[in-house]
């Protein structure tokens, strides 16, 4: 029965199934939305995650790191977490043992909860710490902050999806293959610079 894979392997990563493949490039992701944040100036990031999360979050954690490593004539360092974003005591414990100045959330889901326990905890967003996702659900943008993700484009990754099943029942022996689709980086409040004339600021950045 020909197989095909969404979003992320059966396999952790790096190790690979022997199945096509078909979603975004996450380590990408994970390295463009970091390197917003230090573009911005953010030199103490926290990427933070809910325990035995999807194994395309330890790829988007990997993209991070490669972009703190590329900042590092400007000292940026990084630290990953693993817990509840809901719970404001580990959020307090995170931010008293770190200071960071962004998050890096594994996905729009575990960064619409931390906004609410930063919230809770009197944190400015974005004024002490910035706040990313991954995702871009309907919701984001309608959070307390409205929040800056990466845009999966849902629609084109299902008709690569049957592109792909169709390539694959017509060569049924060809090599397992990644189809890679491209997503945008859309940048709103929760990382924006400050702009009195328009506080909830939202723009798109299509980045190939």
């Amino acid at each position: 029965i020909p197989i095909i894979l969404l979003d992320r392997d059966i396999c952790a990563y790096p190790e690979r199934s022997g199945h096509d493949l078909v979603g975004i490039d996450n380590r990408r992701a994970g390295f463009i939305i970091a390197s917003h944040l230090l573009d911005l100036g953010a030199r103490r990031i926290v990427f933070i995650a809910r325990p035995n999360s999807a194994p395309t979050v330890a790829v988007r954690a990997a993209g991070c790191f490669d972009a703190i490593r590329a900042f590092a004539d400007h000292h940026a360092v990084g630290w990953t977490e693993f817990g509840d974003p809901s719970d404001t005591s580990l959020v307090r414990a995170i931010l008293s043992r770190h200071h960071p100045d962004a998050f890096m959330c594994a996905n729009d889901y575990t960064a619409a909860r931390l906004l609410t326990s930063l919230n809770t905890l009197g944190v400015d967003v974005p004024g002490e710490s910035k706040v990313t996702g991954i995702d871009d659900v309907r919701y984001a943008s309608l959070l307390q902050t409205p929040l800056t993700t990466i845009h999966q484009p849902c629609l084109e990754l299902g008709a690569a999806a049957l592109g792909a099943m169709l390539a694959r029942i017509a060569n049924p022996g060809m090599p397992a293959r990644d189809y890679l689709v491209d997503f945008r980086l859309v940048v709103r409040q929760s990382t924006a610079l400050p702009n009195p004339g328009n506080p909830k600021n939202q723009s798109m950045l299509t980045l190939g």
